[in-house]
């Protein structure tokens, strides 16, 4: 929201300094208020206060201070989406006679969540909504229930709330005896990945935007989820891209070339029909063994179907060119020279188009690539690309034309692998995408496929992710007697050549003795993308949690004298190597979820860890002596608050 206003502020008159600089000072402001004023009269701020400290900073003048809060309401009101299953199920409880109430930790006030709701369905016309701005008190607290409580005269027994904060919905009610349906409406590890990396990216924000609509409102199978979360936003960036080129070079026709091109061909229909684009798509029939192979071994007459299969397929009186995904380049490079070298074609071929080619091409025509990636990155994408049919292994003569002829090994593995489900879902987000005003705009930023194919060779890769994608079926060329994964997990029967670019994907997939021989056994391994995992990583939080975990039984005490040193030296190997991959400071402030990491710092077992820690380290001997006071007043600390 706050980048889309930055944006519309460059046309209004704002000083420049907060124009460029607004998405930033807007969060700063707000988090200035929850860190330095709610602690003791009250626990939240207001939207009034906000800008009358943003007016009062940057010398606003009334006039510009109420603009600014109006571009902020319509900001809001512009990119809502309603989940409709959750407006149904208040319309339902509605119609049943069953009180239903909203609740929120939110700076805005009740009358513009009410606009804001109504848009959507006139039953929030009189719903009651209770504000943390209001009461000044919060959900993650506890507090607001408490007032809630207190207003409503009801039994907490008899009350159900549903909302998708770990603390604030479901820890906090529970302790009042509320029940809680959890409902979980979570970003995926790649979209934080991706997030935690550019934050800023307005685009990027949106497409992960419209990837999470659709799992809301959408029941998925896991490979539906990575079609629509993860396959299409990477690809689509790469679709517009080709559909541009063509536009800009008068293409008249797209030969995507088999099997990479299969998925990619039909997101571009889907962009052509929706914009009613005068450009045609075709698919071809080629791999590396019925293409490249013939060459390098000059077999003639398999070289004669070749140019028998081009002339049959490609129409010769309009401007065209080939669609590749990633590689070398090599393969489509040698029907590249017979089409340059065949007259009929004269003048009408444009060239080949790639996301990525390692080699520079060595043809007459161009060869084009959309971004100059790190190799590692690229190998993966065949992943996101298949199709269900099998490599072609050459081709045949039957009535008089030419046929590709199948391995259909790889595409029946496929098929029971269930890969058409992946393509069900790209194709749901392309449903979507087409019916989203301006979605040209928002994939001419290649940042979404830059990050997430960073994410596919990231040693911090989630672990779900790995589990479903490395048993894809994976044949790379050549026929085969079988059909491999494409990251099979080792042992000591089974190994793999350490420069594969996926290798780790095979180690992590390993068990615990393999990852640890190639000191991928830590956490930091899984996933270490929230405020929330780095607190609960460090030492403090897991020294306090093992001693509350066995301190309530005297027979465990020895047990402690063991368990605490090996924690701390296992804690100290794991941050080696953590800091070897990623030499950087966090700051946790820059995590979607850095209110529940505060939360969790607060946690009586992380206080007790950081004490234990502090005082060891300023007394060292002493603080045999010193502890136990420390521990007893931090006891008594927690059992004042209650």
């Amino acid at each position: 929201v706050f980048l889309i206003m930055k944006q519309k502020m460059r046309n209004m008159d704002f000083p420049l300094n907060l124009v460029k600089n607004f998405d930033r000072i807007r969060v700063e402001v707000e988090q200035y208020y929850y860190r330095n004023v709610c602690k003791n009269k009250y626990e939240d701020t207001n939207f009034d206060e906000i800008y009358n400290l943003l007016q009062q900073n940057f010398s606003l003048s009334f006039q510009q201070k109420e603009e600014l809060m109006k571009l902020e309401i319509n900001t809001e009101k512009e990119t809502l989406y309603p989940i409709k299953k959750n407006i149904e199920l208040v319309e339902e409880l509605i119609k049943n006679e069953k009180r239903v109430v909203l609740i929120s930790d939110m700076y805005f006030s009740s009358s513009i969540i009410r606009t804001f709701l109504n848009k959507f369905s006139p039953i929030f016309n009189n719903i009651p909504i209770y504000m943390s701005s209001e009461f000044r008190l919060k959900k993650n607290s506890g507090n607001l229930f408490k007032a809630i409580l207190n207003l409503e005269k009801v039994d907490p027994k008899k009350w159900i709330h549903c909302g998708d904060n770990w603390v604030g919905d479901y820890l906090k009610p529970s302790n009042l005896e509320i029940s809680t349906n959890f409902y979980i409406n979570q970003l995926l590890p790649y979209e934080e990945f991706a997030l935690n990396r550019n934050s800023l990216d307005m685009d990027l924000q949106k497409i992960i935007g419209i990837s999470k609509k659709i799992r809301l409102e959408n029941t998925l199978t896991n490979l539906q989820e990575i079609g629509v979360s993860f396959g299409a936003p990477m690809l689509l960036p790469y679709v517009q891209w080709i559909l541009n080129i063509a536009l800009k070079n008068s293409i008249r026709c797209l030969y995507f070339i088999a099997r990479d091109g299969y998925v990619l061909q039909k997101m571009t229909d889907m962009l052509i029909q929706a914009k009613k684009i005068n450009i045609k798509t075709k698919y071809l029939y080629g791999s590396r063994e019925s293409w490249r192979e013939p060459f390098r071994n000059k077999d003639k007459l398999k070289i004669q179907l070749i140019d028998e299969y081009l002339d049959q397929e490609i129409d010769k009186q309009e401007i065209f060119a080939f669609v590749e995904c990633c590689g070398t380049g090599e393969t489509l490079d040698y029907i590249v020279k017979r089409i340059e070298s065949n007259q009929q074609f004269k003048n009408m071929f444009f060239g080949s188009l790639y996301l990525y080619r390692s080699k520079l091409n060595k043809t007459k025509t161009q060869s084009l690539f959309m971004l100059p990636l790190n190799e590692n990155y690229t190998y993966g994408i065949e992943l996101f690309v298949r199709s269900l049919q099998g490599q072609v292994l050459g081709y045949d003569k039957k009535d008089g034309r030419v046929i590709p002829v199948f391995d259909f090994l790889e595409g029946e593995a496929l098929q029971k692998f269930r890969y058409d489900e992946y393509i069900d879902g790209v194709m749901l987000f392309m449903e979507y995408i087409v019916k989203t005003d301006n979605y040209e705009k928002i994939f001419d930023n290649m940042n979404v496929t830059i990050l997430y194919l960073n994410y596919l060779s990231n040693n911090y890769i989630d672990k779900k992710f790995i589990e479903i994608m490395g048993n894809v079926p994976f044949i790379l060329n050549g026929v085969k007697d079988r059909v491999g994964i494409f990251a099979p997990r080792l042992n000591n029967k089974i190994t793999l050549d350490q420069k594969n670019s996926f290798f780790n994907w095979s180690v992590l997939r390993s068990c615990k003795d393999i990852r640890v021989k190639y000191n991928m056994d830590n956490d930091c391994y899984f996933g270490l993308i929230g405020a929330v995992d780095i607190i609960k990583s460090h030492l403090s939080y897991k020294l306090g949690k093992v001693i509350l975990l066995n301190i309530k039984n005297p027979l465990k005490w020895i047990k402690l004298i063991v368990l605490i040193p090996i924690l701390i030296f296992s804690h100290h190997e794991q941050k080696k190597i953590y800091l070897t991959e990623k030499k950087i400071n966090i700051d946790l402030s820059f995590y979607k979820d850095y209110n529940e990491a505060i939360m969790v710092r607060n946690f009586f077992s992380y206080q007790l860890g950081e004490l234990i820690l502090k005082t060891s380290r300023k007394w060292n001997v002493l603080a045999i002596v010193i502890l136990p006071y420390k521990i007893a007043q931090l006891y008594r600390k927690k059992f004042k608050k209650g």
